[in-house]
């Protein structure tokens, strides 16, 4: 049985490397990949290149970010399906609207914040 896939949007190797590994510490039951250009993956979205089955993305990105991503892929991976990260205290404490269904988890990334979510994830891929 394939992997669902786990695309991990950021722009910094630090946080990939971080969400990568927190994320095997609650599952290994996902193929991870990652890219630290937004507008590469809309593409591979959009142009149904790529089957992507989860977004874990970065709101703090150059030239695009986790929002406007967000915004462009919306009709074609579930809100259920996306978490957003931030380091922002605005996202945590609800000075910035975060939409409905998109999971937020406020950066640093750890296996303790992003469990729940993974578990969700894990369960529901199995499903499929």
């Amino acid at each position: 049985m394939n992997k669902k896939v786990i695309m991990i949007i950021d722009d910094s190797q630090f946080s990939i490397n971080r969400t990568m590994d927190a994320i095997k510490k609650v599952t290994n039951d996902f193929d991870l990949q990652s890219s630290k250009v937004p507008s590469e993956v809309v593409e591979k979205i959009l142009l149904k290149k790529e089957i992507i089955d989860y977004l874990i993305i970065d709101q703090s990105m150059p030239k695009l970010n986790g929002l406007d991503f967000i915004d462009r892929v919306k009709k074609l991976i579930p809100a259920s399906s996306i978490m957003l990260l931030s380091a922002s205290a605005g996202f945590a404490t609800g000075l910035f609207h975060v939409p409905e269904g998109i999971h937020f988890v406020e950066k640093p990334v750890s296996s303790e914040k992003i469990e729940p979510i993974i578990k969700m994830w894990s369960t529901s891929s199995k499903k499929l």
